[in-house]
């Protein structure tokens, strides 16, 4: 296959995804499949742990290295904004980063998570419903945007650090959103969950290898509220098995993980990726930790 302008000038560069952890990531299997479809022979995607106080280190290291871009996952959503150079409107107003490029003039972030959570949820028409999102880090503001473009104005978000809880009430409010925020102890939980539309998880718990976790008891899901659980590995989380169980209706967040791989794409080559390439190279690695 015959390589484009853009294509010849992203040859030989490094991607990534960074993160702690990290090792359950399926994003370098989905990248280097597509790598290998368009013929970028000499890049490469790899999965880079970074502890927190190692971000400014990496970041310096981002610059001196042949990168052409990253991912960013937890904890670094909102800790890597203030080692940019630039933040593309996205990332201002979602308030995290979870893409880099690598550009001409410096590191650019933006946030593709909250197109790839307006892409999943849009099919179900939310407006003018309520919202629970598990959660107050980056994902979660992520959602708290989407779900906002989505009309969905009135939002609780649950969470377990005082200080992220102050930081998303302070976020929400500049953002225009009616917002409530408890702690996943407060008995206000189980009545909010009854009335909400749809409930989203935005925190680790369920991924692997902590497989048998769930945020929230299996009781608290409504039946036929709209779960969307942005866990990814397994494909199919406790929760979303209990919440099929509650005939509730049920998003994997495999589909929001190759939403927003694609955007990312888009973003260092200047193109599409090709979907399916990306949604089945994905679903082959998940199957290497179900051995």
């Amino acid at each position: 296959m015959g390589m484009d302008k853009e294509g010849m000038k992203n040859r030989g560069r490094i991607y990534g995804v960074i993160g702690d952890p990290i090792e359950h990531s399926v994003s370098p299997a989905m990248f280097n499949a597509v790598f290998r479809e368009v013929g970028l022979w000499d890049s490469i995607y790899a999965a880079i742990r970074v502890a927190s106080g190692e971000l400014p280190q990496f970041v310096r290291t981002l610059r001196l290295l042949p990168f052409g871009g990253i991912n960013v996952t937890i904890p670094h959503k909102v800790s890597i904004m203030r080692y940019l150079d630039s933040l593309d409107e996205s990332a201002e107003e979602v308030g995290a980063v979870n893409t880099v490029h690598v550009a001409d003039d410096g590191l650019v972030g933006y946030n593709t998570d909250m197109l790839a959570v307006m892409r999943v949820l849009k099919p179900f028409k939310l407006a003018g419903g309520k919202a629970v999102v598990l959660g107050c880090g980056g994902a979660a503001r992520a959602a708290a945007i989407a779900l906002r473009e989505l009309s969905i104005h009135k939002q609780t978000f649950v969470g377990r650090s005082k200080k992220r809880m102050r930081e998303m009430l302070r976020f929400a409010t500049s953002r225009g959103i009616d917002v409530e925020i408890i702690s996943f102890q407060d008995s206000k939980l189980n009545n909010i969950l009854e009335k909400s539309r749809v409930i989203i998880n935005a925190t680790p718990v369920g991924m692997y290898p902590n497989v048998k976790s769930t945020p929230i008891d299996s009781s608290l899901i409504p039946q036929g509220a709209i779960v969307f659980d942005m866990v990814y590995n397994p494909e199919e989380t406790i929760l979303l098995r209990s919440a099929k169980r509650k005939r509730a209706h049920t998003v994997g967040g495999l589909a929001m993980l190759v939403a927003q791989a694609e955007e990312a794409y888009h973003i260092w080559f200047g193109k599409r990726a090709p979907r399916d390439i990306m949604m089945r190279a994905a679903r082959s690695e998940l199957r290497r930790f179900r051995k």
